[in-house]
């Protein structure tokens, strides 16, 4: 038998032009522009932006809206948000754990959980660890505050160490 050789390439560290027709390191003399969008792609120049945006834009519109609906509704459950006993309290907190079980929590479990899927996509896309190590970050702090696992956060943390290693 022969052994299958492996073609994937090696995933990159640090910051990369985001193009795979370039792919230049950051330098002290050539600083990278972040994307607009998401933020975690970089890019050296404006037509590399440019040739990169077809591969690139369905996970940064993923990102981009998956951190607006995040931010809000993590500003919504640091106020005042009523636990299954009509206690107000800080669920972030104090319902570590059982945090699934606050209706409230729901849809901002949801949202991370939709960044924590696309920064992975992106990261697999870009045979990058940038984005998936700020994946695991999202997953891990979902399986720390959800035990009752509705989203798969900790099916896929597996997923996210094995590309990250």
């Amino acid at each position: 038998r022969r052994r299958a050789q492996n073609t994937q390439l090696p995933l990159r560290t640090g910051n990369f032009c985001g193009s795979s027709d370039c792919g230049q390191p950051e330098t002290a003399s050539r600083r990278l522009e972040k994307c607009f969008g998401c933020g975690w792609i970089r890019y050296c120049s404006f037509s590399c932006r440019e040739s990169a945006y077809d591969k690139h834009f369905q996970a940064c519109a993923r990102i981009s809206k998956g951190t607006q609906v995040l931010l809000a509704e993590e500003q919504m459950l640091r106020g005042d948000v009523a636990d299954a006993l009509g206690r107000y309290t800080n669920c972030f907190e104090n319902n570590v754990g059982q945090f699934y079980s606050i209706a409230a929590t729901r849809k901002y479990c949801e949202a991370r959980y939709e960044v924590a899927a696309a920064l992975f996509q992106l990261a697999r896309q870009e045979k990058s660890l940038v984005p998936a190590e700020a994946s695991l970050v999202h997953l891990m702090d979902l399986v720390r505050l959800c035990a009752v696992d509705g989203n798969g956060a900790g099916l896929m943390v597996p997923l996210v160490l094995l590309h990250v290693s």
